[in-house]
This record gives C-alpha cells, structure tokens and sequence, in this order.
C-alpha cells in the first residue's frame, strides 16, 4: 500500500513537471500536454526535456496541438514532428513539423506543404507561423488562398482566423470566373469574398480592364469601388475619376472628381466632376462643372475639335419602338466610323488622335419626324423656295459697293457642325441617340463659337437644337434667333434654320455694324459650305459703305424677303425681293439711333475666347495601348505549390 502512494506521489510530480514552467510569469498560460502513448525524460545539453511519442495532444491558448511525436523543453515551449495538426476554433492547420514558444504563442509550422483550412477556404504555403493567442496566421516564401470561388496568391502574407480575412502582399495575384487580378496589396474576407485593393491594382475580365490604387470588391454583388487614380477600359471607352463606384450586375457606374471619358462610338471627351453610367454608354449624366469635347478628322488628316459645356450634359440612348415592333430577323446594318483609341494630345486647340480602330456603329434613320424627341420638330418653312422661282421684282446690290468684309466670313459647316452620320433609307435603326446640354452652354472651335440656355443633338439624324437666346459667332460675325437648328445630310452640314427674330451683325470697325434683320434665316450648304442665305419676312439692313479704308455711306435697306450668294465664305450678291425699299446717306447725315437696328443686341462679351473659356480640363492620354501590353496574371506561386508531390 506505501508503494502504491509513493508511485502516485511520483506521477503527480512528473505531471507537475510536465505542465512547465513551474514559475511561468504570471498572466501567461502554460503549454498542457493532454496525452501521450510514452513519455521519457531526456538530458540533452545538460538540460532535461520531455520526449512525448504516439497520440500526443498538447494545449495551449484554447489551441490543440497533436504530433507523432515531441520534445517539451522547461521554457514552456516545445518541438514537434510527423503529422502536425494545429486546431484553434474552426481553423486547421497541417504541417510536418511545429516548432513551439509558448511564451510568444507563436507555432512555426514546417513541412513540404503546409495547409491551414477553416470552413470556406485553404491556404497553402510552405512556411506558415500562427499565433495561438490572436489567432493570425502569417506566410513567407509564397503562399496561395483558395475557396468556393477565388484564388489568390502572393509572396508574404496574414491570415486572420477569427476575422476569415487573409492579407495578401508583394506580387499578389488573384482570379475567379469573371475577372483576373494583379495587386501589390489585397485584403480578402473568406466569409464575404470581399477584396479591398491597398496598392496598385490591374483587374482584367471579357469587358475590358480596370484600375486603381485603393478600392474593394464585393464579388457575390459583383461591385466594385475604385479610388486613387481609378480608371476602366472597355472596347468603346476609357474613363478616369477619383473614384468609380461599379454595379457589373445593374450596368450602373457613379464617377466622382476630375472625371474624363472618352467615347469612340461618338468621338467625344466628357469631363466633370459627378457623372452617373447606365449600360455604360447608354444613358451619361454629367454635372458640377461638365463639358464635352467632341473631336473628328477630315479625309486628309486635318483635325478639328468643338468644345461645349453646360450645367448638366445627358447622353441618351433609347429604344425604337419601329424597329422591335418590326417582324423582321434581319439585323441592323451597319456602317464603320473612324474612332480613335489611343496617343492624345491637345495642339492649338484641337485634340489630335494617333492610331485608330474601326468600331461599328448603327447608320441613322433618314426620317426625323420617327424620332421621339424632347422638344418638337420644326415645321418646314413654305416661304424657303429655290433661288429660281423668287417671286419678283428683285433688286440686285453687287457687293463692289459694300466693303469686302461685310458679313464676309460666313460660318463655314465644320465650324458648326457636330459628330455626323451617313444618312440612309435602307435601315431602321435599334436606337436613338442624343446629347442634351442644359443651362449655360456655350461651345468653342476655332472657326465658331456659340451660346444658348439648352441644346439637343439628334445623333441619327445629325439634328441639333439650340434654344433660349442662342447665338452664333464667327470671325466677325455673330447671328441670333430665337431658336437654332442644324440639320446634317450624308455625313455633312446641309442647312442650318434661324427661326424667329434672326438677327445678324457684322462688326465693320469697334463703333460700326453691318447688319441683317428677318423674322427667319436660312443658310444652305454645299460641301459643309454655306452657298446661300434666305432671309424671310419684313428684312431690314444696315451696310456701311468705304472708302480708301474709310466708311462715307451707309445704306439702309428693307424688303419682304432678302437672298444673299455666298462663294468661298464671301458674300456675291444680295437680293432685295418684293417691297424692297434701299437708301444710301452719308454717314454724318444719319443719326446713332439709325445706325442700329431695333433689337440691336451685340453680345461679344458672352463669346467664348478660348477652349478654356469652356473646357479648362487637361485631356489625359489614352491609356488602351499601356493596357493591352501588360502581362495577365500567371500564378507561378500556385503553380509551384500544386507540383510539390506529398
């Protein structure tokens, strides 16, 4: 009976040995061994250890640890081998070798491949330290995460256990079925596949390709949001902010500060600091300080660029009811536009594009009166008739008379005109297209400039509206109406309408001004050149006649109707047509009151100088060629791990 109590009085003091050490600093929690199938004390560098073989179970920190075998050591710390599993709450880690400290609760898990699993994703690496108090795990030496539907890799990394967030860092690389990813910096949630983006980041998917250096991304909601220089790239646009808050699954971006986009299907630029994307081009509302440059080049490379601004610019783009209404299985023809796709710059003015791309787009439908506008159509005017069934009596006045410049530089087409289409009978198109400026526009090019409260552009029919006191300026010139409409034909300008108190004026020097007054203007073109102008409806005039330089005359003129010829932006002939009354005064004969029109309304100061009176954006260079030259992820850490043979 004494030898039974002295041998239990010797388990309990090996067992006390064993829960080392025996004056652990207080607060800190000693390593328990659970279970061995053999346990020998073993003096080793004049030290004693543990030597624990067969099921052995060790806890530390809420955390079981089991081993074929191991080496506990009087430091509260211990070495183990073969078949290494590590269990914290709902986190496993496997490993062929663990090396212990219990005083800094750190497990060095070793092995050819080491696993750490929890319920929705495994990480694998080969060398992975976990602390058994705060529940992280961390990597070197290159690791790879995988769950339900991701995979990411990296060269170092966290992973926090209790949060299920992994720390990606250094060449970080990621892919699921919709997208592939290259970071330097990603934090993954394996609970809500969400990724937030803390460097410089490339994400590629069959859209196109997208940028930032800071954001996240919710995959299950398939959204993202992008900051820091933030940028995405389609087929048809590129587009820059701040930052880009991106619905894939509703079609809907909301773009924030320093906006630029670049549209090839309507060679346009847009700027802003809000705008808000259905569809991607579909439907565009930009606001807070938004203009548009839209750019285009001529058949021998000339290129010219209209800059326009408003408080709010809307791109529209909506069904025609003709066109799914038809029971046809034929599809859209279509025609191809020279777009622009890379290398910008910005030279006197004009954006030029280098290295272009043929995109498709709808041809127009030919008939106006189909479109469902937002403002109606003007009706055809029966007073414009062909120059040669004018009624008569007409009077001629030969400009040799008038000075050279008088009226002289008539707007010519493609200083007014906007992006035209080829016209077409034989197709019906699937949409239509708009742009509505509205509140403060103004537009500048460098042969035209203009103002009003709204304007409408029609794109399939090449039909722009301008509305509430819009004015037209070039060179010297500068003509109003109450409205003004552009109409385009096969590509080109075809007439643009003045409707209802046109009103033009000439500056002949800084106190005199030719002038021409109707209730309606007319100018017809021919090869995006204006070779006529109707004037309709109780005209008066006002030419000021010179001399060596020096005005004498003026003359003072009325008539029912007025026809003026123009030949390479010059005025040939004007003709006074039915109840044509003309007087010629010395100018010292005639009071100021006379020399001006009722109505008489110059309006320079409301002119834009510059593109910068209307957009003082500097164009970022296209980056679609930066883009498509950069390598997809290749996932050599993955790779690597996926050949090691266990």
């Amino acid at each position: 009976m004494k030898r039974l109590r002295r041998y239990l009085l010797l388990l309990l003091y090996l067992s006390g040995c064993l829960m080392l050490p025996a004056q652990a600093p207080e607060g800190r929690k000693v390593v328990h061994i659970q279970h061995a199938d053999a346990i020998r004390r073993i003096l080793q560098e004049d030290k004693y250890l543990n030597r624990l073989t067969g099921n052995v179970r060790l806890m530390h920190n809420g955390t079981l640890m089991t081993c074929d075998s191991a080496d506990v050591y009087s430091n509260n710390s211990f070495k183990a081998s073969g078949h290494v599993v590590v269990v914290k709450d709902n986190t496993k880690l496997y490993g062929e070798t663990l090396d212990y400290d219990g005083n800094t609760n750190t497990a060095k898990v070793r092995g050819k491949i080491v696993r750490l699993e929890d319920e929705k994703a495994v990480l694998r690496t080969f060398n992975l330290d976990f602390n058994t108090k705060e529940n992280i795990g961390y990597f070197y030496g290159g690791g790879t995460l995988a769950d339900t539907a991701n995979v990411l890799e990296s060269a170092r990394g966290y992973y926090y256990s209790g949060l299920k967030v992994a720390r990606f860092e250094e060449e970080v690389e990621m892919h699921n079925k919709e997208y592939q990813i290259r970071s330097d910096s990603l934090h993954y949630n394996t609970d809500t596949e969400t990724s937030v983006f803390l460097g410089p980041t490339s994400i590629w998917h069959k859209e196109g390709y997208l940028f930032c250096e800071n954001g996240w991304y919710d995959r299950p909601n398939d959204y993202f949001h992008f900051s820091k220089k933030a940028y995405v790239l389609s087929e048809k646009q590129e587009m820059w902010a701040d930052s880009i808050f991106y619905d894939r699954l509703q079609g809907k971006s909301d773009l924030y500060g320093n906006i630029q986009i670049l549209d090839t299907t309507r060679s346009l630029l847009a700027f802003g600091n809000e705008a808000h994307l259905v569809d991607e081009t579909r439907d565009v509302v930009l606001t807070r300080l938004p203009s548009a440059a839209y750019y285009e080049t001529d058949e021998e490379g000339k290129s010219d660029t209209l800059f326009i601004r408003g408080d709010t610019l809307h791109f529209a783009t909506v069904k025609n009811p003709v066109y799914y209404a038809k029971d046809s299985i034929s599809t859209d023809s279509t025609s191809v536009i020279t777009a622009p796709v890379d290398t910008t710059t910005v030279q006197n003015d004009t954006i030029k594009f280098i290295e272009r791309k043929i995109f498709p787009l709808p041809l127009p439908l030919a008939n106006a009166a189909a479109i469902p506008a937002p403002f109606p159509l003007p009706k055809k005017n029966p007073a414009i008739v062909a120059s040669d069934t004018l009624p008569t009596p007409i009077t001629d006045s030969l400009l040799q008379s008038a000075p050279s410049d008088t009226l002289a530089t008539i707007p010519a087409a493609d200083s007014l005109q906007l992006q035209a289409v080829n016209d077409t009978t034989a197709t019906i198109d699937s949409v239509f297209q708009y742009l509505h400026v509205f509140r403060g526009v103004k537009f500048f090019r460098n042969d035209g400039q203009g103002a009003c409260d709204s304007l409408v552009y029609h794109v399939n029919d090449t039909l722009a509206e301008m509305y509430y006191n819009p004015v037209l300026w070039s060179s010297k010139n500068q003509i109003t109406s109450d409205k003004i409409i552009f109409i385009g034909k096969n590509g080109q300008m075809d007439r643009i309408d003045f409707l209802d108190n046109a009103f033009a004026i000439s500056q002949s020097d800084s106190t005199h001004f030719d002038q021409v007054k109707g209730r309606n203007m007319h100018a017809l073109f021919r090869d995006n050149e204006v070779y006529l102008i109707d004037v309709l409806n109780n005209v008066q005039t006002i030419f000021y006649m010179v001399e060596d330089s020096v005005i004498t005359d003026i003359n003072l003129g009325e008539s029912s109707n007025m026809q003026i010829n123009v030949h390479e932006r010059k005025m040939t002939r004007i003709k006074y047509i039915e109840n044509q009354k003309i007087s010629i005064h010395p100018l010292d004969q005639v009071t100021k009151a006379q020399e001006r029109l009722k109505g008489f309304n110059w309006r320079e100061d409301d002119r834009p100088k510059d593109r910068y009176d209307v957009c003082e954006r500097t164009v970022i260079p296209s980056r679609r060629t930066e883009a498509a030259s950069l390598p997809l992820p290749e996932f050599p850490i993955t790779k690597k791990i996926d050949a090691v043979k266990l």
